[in-house]
Parts: structure tokens; sequence; C-alpha cells
């Protein structure tokens, strides 16, 4: 059963969650690359502005996903060999569209917004290993 609130609140703090590791991408992105404090490579966004660019870059990229999923699933006759390769689309895709999105909705080059995009990649499995050990050890 579809339980609003829930909803609601998944998709609140997902948009937190993202919005701090948008603003965290940024912040690493502009240390490692920029030559002064002065003149960031990238702005940081404001944590409003970074929870919905976060929002709507998570809608866009399961779209794109869902659509990976259903013209590969769509009875075309897939061998297992590419079955395997569809599986490694979506990281992919993620990445593409999410640099177009921080490209467009951020004011940087679109080669910033790709190194935005896999310092976000990176963190994000860096924070997946995190929990699942966190899960682990508490777990017993």
């Amino acid at each position: 059963m579809f339980d609003p609130l829930a909803f609601v609140l998944g998709v609140s703090v997902g948009a937190t969650i993202g919005g701090i590791v948008l603003r965290a991408a940024c912040w690493c992105y502009n240390a490692i690359t920029s030559e002064s404090k002065d003149k960031p490579a990238v702005p940081e966004p404001g944590f409003v502005k970074a929870m919905l660019i976060a929002f709507f870059s998570a809608v866009t990229v399961i779209a794109v996903q869902v659509a990976i999923a259903f013209v590969g699933g769509a009875g075309t006759g897939f061998s297992p060999k590419s079955a395997m390769l569809l599986t490694c689309l979506p990281p992919v895709s993620g990445v593409v569209v999410m640099s177009i999105l921080l490209a467009q909705l951020l004011p940087t080059s679109s080669g910033n917004a790709v190194g935005i995009a896999f310092t976000m990649l990176g963190m994000g499995f860096a924070l997946s290993l995190i929990l699942f050990v966190l899960v682990r050890v508490l777990a017993g």
C-alpha cells in the first residue's frame, strides 16, 4: 500500500542527502582543481539549490535508467552477454545525465560538470561502503 507520508519523507531525506553530497563534491573538486581559494573552479551552490539539483538529477537519472531497462527487457532476445552489458549502463548513463544537468544548472563548464559528477559517484560509493560496513558491524 502506498503511504504518501513515507514517500514525502523519503524524497525529503534523499534530496537533503543529495544536496549535502553535491556541496561536498563541489568543495572537494574545488580543493583539487582550483588555483586559488578566491576563484573556485565551480561556485558551491546554496543548500536549497543543491537539494533541488540533486532531486531533479535523481528523477532524470531514474527515468533514463527505467527507459534503458524497458528497452533491454522488451523481449528483444538479448544474450546473457548483452544482458550483462546492459547492467553496466546505469552508472554510465547516471554520470552522463548528471554532467549535463550540472553543466546547465551550475555556472560551470562541461568539463567541470563531468568532474563533479565523477566526484559525486565516488562519494556515493564511499558512503555506500561505509553504510554497508556499519550495518554489518551492528548486525553482528
